[in-house]
């Protein structure tokens, strides 16, 4: 089943470590009532959710009839102020699916107009993801279709690592759909993004008041994502420069001494310290992705 489900309000889900959530039923479109191997299902109001761990999600381990939907975190419907923290979310390789449904994040646009999806805050996180398919190794943000009245409202994704390690680049790492008022700022994409896709794919154009800006963006094939960096992106010691990580292969995203993500960040309000807890900023200005480098 899914690892944790958390409703209600101002909670505080702090350092657990979930793996290995299986689909519980019969295929879920055969059958209302089965359950997706997601790490989280995440509703209510106020609840901070820091320093967890989501690995080693197989859908290999879940064979439906259809591929299981397998997301780190996910929701659908009444989940407001909740901030995401420090979190580690890992997408395994899928073995038996051509076109596996793996997401870091899933926000989906409320489903009436009595049901909210507001003021998300996700911050400091490492998104890594291993499969060697090049779709759905994304957070997705919106649906298909909206209405003015009820889009999803206030999501800041600020300071976070998005990793796909190897030479698979995936296509785009966020796609952006009916949602207003969102920051995309800070973030160190590595390997997302191509010839056919930009790293956030606006395909819709049912958004309003996006901001994006700062962000690092590298791909190790050396091909740029379709349409060059977004217009506060457009900093040529950032865009398609290698980010210098200690070690991309072991999974070590802290910055070395040559990154040049040092100080090239833009201040973001209320965040005061990274990945390790170390504050920010260390120098003159915020790094970008995750971690602060901190001098030995």
């Amino acid at each position: 089943v899914d690892g944790i489900t958390f409703d209600g309000q101002s909670h505080l889900i702090l350092g657990n470590t979930i793996t290995h959530a299986v689909t519980r039923g019969p295929d879920r479109v055969a059958l209302s009532g089965a359950t997706d191997n997601d790490g989280m299902h995440f509703f209510g109001r106020g609840t901070i959710v820091k320093k967890n761990v989501i690995k080693d999600i197989f859908q290999d381990e879940s064979p439906e009839v259809n591929a299981p939907h397998s997301d780190c975190f996910q929701t659908w419907t009444n989940a407001n102020s909740i901030t995401f923290d420090s979190n580690y979310c890992e997408l395994e390789n899928s073995t038996i699916y051509a076109v596996p449904m793996e997401k870091f994040f899933m926000i989906e646009t409320p489903s009436s107009s009595t049901s909210t999806v507001s003021n998300i805050q996700i911050v400091n996180n490492i998104f890594v993801s291993k499969s060697v398919a090049t779709r759905w190794t994304i957070m997705e943000i919106g649906g298909n279709s909206c209405t003015t009245s009820y889009p999803l409202r206030n999501i800041a994704v600020t300071n976070n690592t998005f990793v796909h390690p190897g030479n698979y680049v995936a296509d785009l790492a966020i796609l952006l759909r009916c949602s207003s008022a969102v920051s995309i700022e800070d973030n160190a994409f590595y390997n997302f993004g191509n010839s056919a896709f930009p790293y956030i794919d606006q395909d819709m154009q049912n958004n309003s008041a996006v901001t994006i800006s700062n962000n690092s963006v590298y791909t190790s094939t050396g091909v740029a994502p379709k349409g060059g960096p977004y217009a506060g992106d457009n900093n040529p010691a950032t865009w398609m420069k290698n980010p210098a990580f200690q070690d991309v292969n072991q999974l070590n995203f802290h910055l070395t001494s040559a990154s040049p993500l040092i100080n090239r960040g833009i201040t973001v309000p209320g965040v005061t310290s990274d990945y390790d807890g170390d504050a920010r900023p260390q120098g003159a200005a915020f790094d970008i992705g995750s971690y602060e480098f901190v001098l030995p």
